[in-house]
């Protein structure tokens, strides 16, 4: 039991530190990096009704890598609430309104 429960627990931290990127990983790979606040989110149906996004409106406090000539950037992503109908999409960027933080993007 004791061999096993090892190997699970090794296997899991190797798997979590292969899905982990580093700051510098993901600086790297990004286009753009900013610190800002999700002022605003809205989510709404597509065209053809099939799925909902989430328009984010962010205010951005400072650009550290790239260029940006606004001071907000909307960012759509996957997924939302539109009356009582909802989307759930897994590993995309979830962030509510009024939260503050480092976007790479």
């Amino acid at each position: 039991m004791k061999k096993t429960t090892l190997t699970l627990v090794l296997l899991l931290a190797i798997l979590s530190a292969a899905t982990t990127q580093s700051l510098q990983d993901r600086t790297l790979k990004s286009d753009l990096v900013i610190e800002g606040k999700v002022i605003r989110t809205e989510s709404f149906w597509n065209a053809a009704h099939t799925k909902i996004y989430t328009s984010n409106t962010i205010e951005v406090f400072k650009v550290f890598k790239g260029d940006l000539p606004e001071d907000e950037l909307l960012l759509l992503t996957e997924g939302g609430i539109v009356g009582n109908d909802f989307q759930f999409v897994t590993h995309s960027f979830q962030v509510p309104e009024q939260g503050i933080g480092v976007f790479f993007l």
